[in-house]
């Protein structure tokens, strides 16, 4: 994926839980809110609800484009906002503007040259956990209409925009949520040291 040259605005403070569409990301950051850190939502998924309520259009299976530049904005502005309101502590985000401008990358559309500076700008911790495919628990829905098969494609396609960027991933195991929240916390731990 290519970036622009702009100085980056890193936040050490900002780790990314990405990865497979299905494989437990939003149950996992949702156990992590309820063990007291700092969460965001995934912004896609928000818009994604959003539109569906008023049969919009910006949609994945719509209008990427429309998606993306929506999603990218809520992520953008989310995580801002929970840096802003936490001075100190980690914040964990479900999914960042990465997997959201990549997607474009995926569907063979271009990439306007905004986005691109915010890959730039908008950096995040440089250790990303990452789930797997895990088919037992992928499930499509209303709001994720996408075969197993797809889901694997995005993924693929999606390690490799991390990367490009400098990110080092971290799989998250295949476990029950649990021991998933306390390998991811072990984790946080260190990182926050």
């Amino acid at each position: 994926m290519q970036t622009s040259s702009e100085k980056p605005e890193t936040s050490n403070r900002v780790v990314i839980i990405s990865g497979c569409s299905g494989g437990g990301k939003s149950t996992l950051v949702q156990a992590l809110c309820e063990r007291g850190w700092n969460t965001v939502e995934e912004a896609g998924r928000q818009v994604v609800q959003s539109e569906l309520a008023k049969n919009g259009n910006a949609l994945p299976w719509r209008d990427p484009a429309a998606f993306v530049a929506q999603a990218a904005t809520v992520s953008i502005r989310q995580i801002d906002q929970a840096l802003t309101g936490s001075k100190k502590s980690l914040i964990i985000s479900d999914r960042s503007i990465i997997d959201t401008i990549s997607y474009l990358e995926f569907c063979h559309l271009e990439t306007p040259e905004k986005m691109l500076n915010w890959l730039q700008i908008h950096r995040y911790n440089l250790t990303v956990f990452f789930v797997p495919p895990w088919e037992s628990i992928f499930a499509s829905d209303q709001e994720r209409p996408k075969p197993f098969k797809q889901a694997i494609a995005e993924y693929e396609h999606l390690k490799r925009a991390y990367q490009s960027l400098g990110y080092q991933l971290l799989e998250i195991p295949q476990l029950p949520v649990k021991k998933r929240v306390d390998f991811v916390e072990h984790h946080l731990h260190r990182l926050a040291e």
